[in-house]
């Protein structure tokens, strides 16, 4: 589980670059904060799943179905419609916490 945490919040302080501008270090708060928010979604999520309160299939716009470069549709086995772990919802979590930040949107 420590090798998951911290390709989790590598990949965050990545994003952060990417997306945000900023380089914050892995222990910053800010990167905590959206490790937070990635675990919790991830922890609700996997056990709505799980009981059936939700189901695994991924809303229609979320789906990996057509690559984006050729416009032509995946075969079968590479699609992407179902997220029976949640991960993938619990890094839309943090795409939108993070595109939510004030310097994303008013700078």
């Amino acid at each position: 589980m420590p090798d998951n945490v911290a390709a989790i919040k590598a990949n965050i302080v990545h994003l952060h670059q990417r997306v945000l501008g900023e380089e914050l270090a892995a222990d910053d708060a800010e990167v905590g904060r959206a490790y937070d928010l990635f675990l919790e979604t991830w922890k609700d999520g996997k056990a709505n799943v799980a009981s059936g309160a939700e189901n695994e299939w991924l809303s229609w716009w979320c789906q990996a179905r057509v690559d984006p470069n050729t416009n032509v549709d995946l075969p079968d086995a590479e699609k992407i419609e179902t997220d029976k772990n949640y991960t993938i919802r619990a890094w839309m979590a943090v795409m939108t916490y993070m595109l939510s930040d004030y310097k994303f949107l008013y700078e």
